[in-house]
């Protein structure tokens, strides 16, 4: 991972994002595509769709709960992960996602 400073033309300043070097999707493919993730989604920013990365705040916001950066800003719950299967503390996404801290599967919250 590479960190950046971009232009924002939501926020009208730099902000900090970071150049990925996993693939965006799982697959056979061993072709490599960056994802850029920004680390300063939150409440200032305007609009649905992200200038600079050109996705919308909740996917943008679940790319960055997955990627595990910045994990102070989210909040934490106990409960079982579905990747795992074990007891592990969970990250919610605003974007409406969960994350697990030990083994970094995500998924989409449902409630019951």
């Amino acid at each position: 991972m590479r960190e950046l400073k971009m232009y924002c033309a939501a926020r009208d300043q730099d902000v900090h994002v970071v150049l990925t070097d996993e693939p965006t999707e799982d697959g056979q493919a061993t072709v490599m595509d960056s994802e850029v993730i920004c680390l300063e989604i939150g409440e200032r920013c305007t609009g649905s769709l992200c200038p600079v990365c050109a996705v919308s705040w909740e996917a943008m916001d679940a790319r960055l709960a997955k990627s595990g950066l910045r994990p102070e800003i989210r909040r934490k719950l106990p409960g079982h992960c579905e990747g795992c299967g074990r007891e592990t503390e969970l990250v919610i996404s605003s974007g409406g996602y969960l994350s697990c801290t030990e083994c970094g599967t995500t998924w989409r919250w449902r409630t019951a």
